[in-house]
């Protein structure tokens, strides 16, 4: 790997982007020269922004005689953005398309991670590469809904409510189903939150836990003879509303609880 994120243009205040233009002509134009100054000074600088990983991976696809476009929406990253939706745009990734079909990634989160605003770490993740459409959009929601490459394309309200799914290997033997919410609006008197699965191995070694305190517990799980389970999660509120599911000591997908 060769491009790391620039966090210094990411954090620092800078002026609008925006572009001033008199016909269509002139807006094409005017983002064709900015995307090819985006992916020249990734070149030069060995540095950019998710719209300069995008733009990248686009010019060699086409160097490779592959179409790719690059596409923007709205992500989300923490249990805080479960039930919010921003109006405002903040990433850009890819579809690309090959064996007759479209396929998406997302070159900047497949690429590393910041843990400071000085501090980017390499570290290729590969479930970012050709994403199967109903795990990507857990994360991911483009501007344009006909990007999401589902037969039924969700709202943004239905994309806000999803539980967040970290995980999105395709041939993942746990797998959370599409209608399952991420925000659990509990009475006092309820003390369980049930979490549906439309696959769950009976050997899995999944457990949850509250916060961020580390200390994991089993969930007990009610397996259905058509392969779906449904989980059982005892729900104290001792200072966190998050529950996170745990799958080999990685944390596999979080909920918010409302009370």
């Amino acid at each position: 790997m060769n491009i790391s994120y620039d966090l210094n243009n990411y954090y620092s205040l800078k002026g609008s982007n925006r572009i001033f233009y008199y016909s269509k002509e002139d807006l094409e134009r005017q983002e064709k020269q900015k995307y090819e100054k985006l992916v020249q000074k990734a070149f030069k600088t060995r540095k950019s922004m998710c719209e300069g990983y995008a733009h990248l991976y686009k010019k060699l696809c086409s160097h490779l005689g592959l179409t790719s476009f690059t596409i923007e929406g709205y992500t989300r990253s923490s249990p805080d953005d479960i039930g919010a939706f921003t109006n405002n745009k903040d990433h850009a990734w890819n579809v690309v398309f090959y064996d007759n079909e479209w396929h998406l990634l997302d070159v900047t989160w497949g690429a590393g991670y910041a843990i400071s605003k000085k501090k980017w770490v390499f570290s290729f993740k590969p479930d970012y590469f050709n994403s199967p459409p109903d795990l990507f959009i857990n994360r991911h929601f483009p501007a344009d809904s006909k990007w999401q490459l589902l037969e039924t394309p969700i709202t943004k309200q239905g994309f806000a409510s999803k539980p967040l799914i970290y995980k999105m290997v395709k041939e993942s033997e746990i797998v959370i189903s599409l209608h399952q919410l991420g925000d659990f609006n509990l009475k006092p008197s309820e003390k369980n939150v049930f979490i549906h699965f439309k696959k769950l191995p009976k050997k899995s070694g999944l457990s949850y836990m509250t916060g961020r305190n580390w200390i994991k517990k089993k969930i007990k799980i009610d397996y259905k003879k058509n392969g779906t389970a449904i989980g059982y999660i005892k729900y104290r509120n001792k200072g966190s509303n998050i529950i996170s599911l745990i799958d080999e000591d990685k944390v596999f997908a979080e909920f918010v609880v409302k009370q």
